[in-house]
């Protein structure tokens, strides 16, 4: 399989007229806009290849946020979008305190945390975000921009708990595109202040204004013939009527062309007469800094707008005159603006992100991690005459920013943790500015002065990202409980190069059950524990196969030998009920109620087959058996028996169909499987490493910080024993693994390098791989075969090939290389004349990220019909995935090892997983062609009819039983066929 570039994410076209329509009710989703990313494959050698891709994990990489009134006007939620996910989080005062021996939560008995309570997926990119309340809601409806020129209006529907589709618009027509076939421009979304009116800037032209509902469509050249190229729009506050400010570059330059053309930046403010749809022009200003990058409004009551440029900061106002400052020296000769020098300032503003935390302040996060906290210094009337920046810390590589209630902030990246911060201040006296004298014109400088305050951070909590990920590495825990040894199947990790720069780290993969201790987990609180020990948890239950361990959690983890709990078989669920005072205990064939060790309840259940699931929502207590049945059971008080409470079965019982319980149980799985236990070993330093310095300066831990020091010390002191080289040398090293004594407590160290070949080549090694045997080295434009005699490498065989070769993978005497531009080669090397030969390759051009097979049985993934005279590989397949895939790995399909009749079917057919760089985990999976004939490619396949999308066909498990029997009816099966099929492809793929 080769994964190839996506189309640009953010692509050129034109709008027409909107088209507004709602979802038929009981349909697939209506917000399903197309996916986004591709991969694209070569089919097999007698026979067509047939998959299906599937998300193992959702990306995690945030791109958006904002805080709104996601449920209800009662609450406000932080609602964040990366790629295809929306996530909803509401802020939790009253969370657990972090980590046992976290030092951050010491003398403190809660911390601030993000408690997420939906999310929701697209079948396209979220390209822009914002909010709004029409008129008579109850709630802030969502507009989510995908490409080209799409907007979808959503809102949360406390019905259906999921998102009711207000209204889709559809800008995409041809006249609306201007000639341009691809579409180069990201649909941005902006809303009014007081939410009077919304706008889209679409194809870089054309502006779709709502009031909403309907709307129309401003071509901006016609406001103004130079209006073009736009950089960044924002609503302006304090206005009678919406007014809209465009940052633009009507003739573009660079910073090699400054000195014959500079001060290329405009702006311009219109102001949007919503009822006689006029749009005059109110303010304008040119001869900007050519290197301005965005906008932002400031608030009442000073108004204006701040201009960031990467190499100044300006404040614009109508009506007052413009104030900016140079962050550097780099402002001389690049501009003619008027710009005052920032003492004590050197920093540039590309790439960074801010919000306004105040009327008169805001946080900025640089491109390195840098925070400040900007602060604009008024005169008596509202003019402001100087900035005062105060470094307040150090942090994650941030993407967007959002200001939540006051002293909370919350910093969403697609490069590393996205953070919750919690902000203080300390007031200091402000210092006399440059130009007092005018202010006396209007007022005492007591009257006119602005209050400056240092700030200090604190992390309150972070959502991990595992992206992005650039490579991929898969194995088996170094340690593994006897129990696991002996299993059939394999308990693998994956190890991931994760994240950028400062917030790079190694992320570890493993199943959600880890098996490389005594067995899984569950927790239960103590009923009424001492107050200091109110927010521990009494016991830790560990389940294995045919028993359970209760081991009671204090000063020291103790075995119970006797109490109320269940041990003489498997642990299916143990929970707190009744706020915390009784445990629940579910096994196979019961559930116990306890308080303490002491066993209040017994109750057995005969479902016909063994409890396999449960959840509570206190005092509920749901249970699922293996069959499909759920019953509920609520907890009673009453003196029944002698006891203060009980738990008693619920009238209202849920019977399920076998077609029902295998939706919910895939269901389940899913859900399981999309919690997938990452862990992060950067975690323990990031999250403090990254925050914090100044009044927050306790944080920082140099016995954290170590352990990271001593890994990359090639960086830290790059040639510290030899002199610099004078010119580049590339070289090979191989290196064998030899144990030596390990140091005095640390046994980790047993393993040491010794090299045994390490010298210089003759140009770039780009890509390393095995092959027979042998070494397989791309050199420049050639690729040569080396045998590994008495330590030296010695030549057996060459080849030239395309432009450059960035990834080789082999099989057998096989090798598929990749071109960074011309797509694929398949070499077979000879043994016998000793010759690398090329057997084919793909003839069409193809931007290459990484390549891997596809093993189906005798057929391999890259592998095509002879045609052309042999010397192509003919494409068989293509796949939008929506995001850039860095890296590929196998593993064999799940439950081969059984012995079933059903699982030889699967036993010559491997996995293909991949990572993104987007923080998403997904695989492609070879199908059986009468498995591919029960789906309809009509319907749920994309043109090639090669790919099935398995995120489209999971939605099948949410249709009501009559529109699945009509759909599979169409379609000519049944729908237990269909749900038959889905559970078999869960079930090979379930090694995360």
């Amino acid at each position: 399989m080769v994964a190839a570039r996506a189309a640009a994410p953010h692509p050129p076209s034109r709008p027409a007229r909107p088209a507004h329509f709602r979802p038929l009710a009981g349909r697939l989703p209506a917000r399903a806009w197309e996916r986004g990313g591709s991969f694209s494959g070569a089919g097999g050698v007698s026979a067509a290849m047939y998959a299906v891709y599937k998300q193992a994990h959702p990306p995690t990489g945030l791109e958006f946020s904002m805080y709104c009134n996601f449920f209800s006007n009662a609450e406000r939620n932080l609602v964040v979008a990366g790629t295809s996910q929306l996530y909803v989080y509401r802020l939790n005062h009253d969370a657990e305190s972090g980590v046992k021996g976290d030092r951050n939560a010491e003398g403190k008995g809660h911390k601030e945390k993000l408690e997420l309570v939906a999310s929701f997926s697209f079948f396209g990119n979220v390209m822009s975000m914002a909010s709004v309340q029409l008129a008579g809601a109850k709630r802030d409806a969502l507009l989510l921009s995908f490409k080209d020129a799409k907007l979808s209006v959503v809102e949360y529907d406390p019905g259906t708990h999921d998102l009711k589709t207000l209204s889709l618009h559809y800008f995409e027509e041809p006249e609306l595109r201007d000639g341009f076939v691809q579409n180069v421009h990201i649909p941005k979304v902006r809303v009014d202040p007081d939410g009077r009116c919304a706008v889209m800037l679409i194809y870089g032209t054309r502006l779709v204004k709502s009031s909403f509902l309907p709307s129309y469509i401003i071509d901006v050249r016609e406001l103004d013939e130079k209006l073009l190229n736009i950089i960044d729009m924002q609503f302006l506050c304090g206005y009678y009527e919406p007014t809209l400010l465009i940052l633009f570059e009507p003739n573009q330059t660079w910073p090699g062309r400054v000195a014959v053309r500079q001060d290329t930046c405009s702006i311009v403010a219109i102001s949007l007469n919503i009822m006689q749809k006029v749009h005059p022009v109110i303010w304008s200003l040119s001869n900007l800094p050519f290197d301005c990058t965005q906008a932002l409004a400031v608030p009442k009551p000073i108004g204006g707008v701040v201009i960031f440029a990467v190499n100044s900061l300006l404040y614009l106002n109508q009506s007052v005159p413009p104030y900016g400052v140079s962050l550097n020296s780099l402002t001389a000769g690049t501009t003619v603006f008027p710009l005052r020098m920032q003492e004590g300032v050197k920093l540039t503003l590309d790439c960074a992100q801010a919000a306004f935390i105040s009327y008169d302040k805001m946080v900025i996060s640089l491109k390195g991690g840098e925070i400040y906290v900007l602060t604009l210094i008024t005169d008596g009337m509202r003019s402001v005459r100087s900035f005062h920046f105060d470094k307040a810390a150090a942090s994650v590589l941030t993407t967007c920013m959002v200001t939540l209630e006051p002293g909370y902030l919350f910093l969403g990246s697609r490069l590393g943790n996205s953070l919750l911060l919690k902000y203080t201040e300390k007031l200091q006296e402000a210092p006399v500015g440059d130009e007092v004298d005018e202010i006396e014109v209007y007022g005492s400088e007591a009257q006119s002065g602005t209050q400056l305050a240092t700030y200090s951070f604190e992390v309150c909590d972070s959502i991990l990202n595992i992206g992005p990920c650039a490579n991929a590495a898969m194995g088996e825990p170094a340690f593994l409980s006897e129990e696991f040894q002996n299993s059939p199947e394999p308990d693998l990790e994956i190890v991931l190069c994760s994240g950028y720069g400062k917030n790079g780290a190694l992320s570890v993969l493993q199943a959600e059950t880890s098996t490389t201790g005594e067995s899984s987990e569950k927790d239960a609180a103590p009923p009424e524990p001492p107050e200091d020990a109110s927010r521990r948890h009494g016991f830790l239950i560990l389940s294995r196969e045919d028993s359970t361990m209760i081991l009671q959690t204090g000063q020291e983890i103790m075995e119970l030998d006797t109490s109320g709990f269940a041990t003489q078989g498997p642990t299916v669920f143990a929970g707190n009920i009744g706020d915390n005072r009784y445990i629940v205990q579910v096994s196979p064939l019961g559930i116990r109620l306890l308080e303490g060790v002491n066993q209040l309840h017994f109750i057995p259940v005969d479902l016909g087959s063994p409890i396999v699931h449960c959840a509570v929502a206190d005092p509920y207590v749901v249970i699922l058996s293996a069959e499909g049945q759920a019953s509920v059971f609520v907890l009673k008080s009453d003196s029944y028996g002698g006891r203060t409470h009980r738990l008693a079965l619920q009238k209202t019982q849920l019977h399920h169909s076998r077609a029902a319980g295998a939706r919910d149980e895939l269901a389940l799985r899913g859900h399981a499987e999309a919690e997938t236990l990452i862990q992060d070993i950067s975690e323990a330093v990031d999250d403090e490493e990254e925050m914090l310095y100044g009044d927050s300066g306790a944080l920082f831990s140099p016995a954290k910080e170590e352990p990271r020091r001593s890994l990359p010390a090639a960086e830290r002191e790059p040639h510290q024993h030899r002199a610099e080289p004078t010119h580049w040398c590339v070289l090979i090293l191989i290196m064998d693994i030899i144990e030596v004594v390990p140091e005095p407590g640390q046994p980790l160290t047993k393993n040491k390098f010794k090299v045994l070949y390490e010298k210089e080549q003759k140009g770039p090694v780009t890509a390393l791989c095995h092959c027979n045997g042998y070494l397989v080295s791309a050199i420049g434009q050639k690729i040569f075969l080396w045998s590994l005699k008495d330590n030296e490498l010695t030549g057996m065989a060459f080849i030239d090939t395309q432009l450059y070769i960035h990834q080789m993978i082999s099989v057998k005497n096989f090798i598929l290389a990749a071109d960074v531009m011309k797509s694929i080669s398949l070499l077979r090397y000879q043994e016998e004349s000793k010759t690398l030969s090329l057997v084919s390759r793909d003839a069409k051009p193809l931007e290459v990220y990484s390549v891997d097979f596809m093993v189906d049985s005798t057929q391999l993934g890259f592998l095509a019909k002879e045609s052309f005279g042999g010397m192509r590989l003919l494409r068989r397949a293509d796949f939008h995935v929506g995001a850039h895939v860095n890296t590929f790995w196998r593993t064999p399909c799940r439950g081969t090892a059984d012995g079933l009749k059903k699982a030889s079917a699967w036993e010559q057919k491997h996995i293909t997983w991949f990572a993104t760089l987007d923080g998403g985990i997904g695989l492609l999976l070879p199908m059986q062609e009468k498995t591919m004939l029960h789906m309809d490619r009509r319907i749920l396949q994309n043109a090639v009819r090669n790919v099935l999308d398995g995120e489209l066909l999971n939605r099948y498990l949410y249709l009501s039983t009559m529109e699945r029997g009509e759909l599979a009816k169409k379609i000519g099966t049944t729908p237990d066929i269909i749900l038959e099929d889905l559970l078999e492809i869960d079930r090979v793929t379930a090694h995360f």
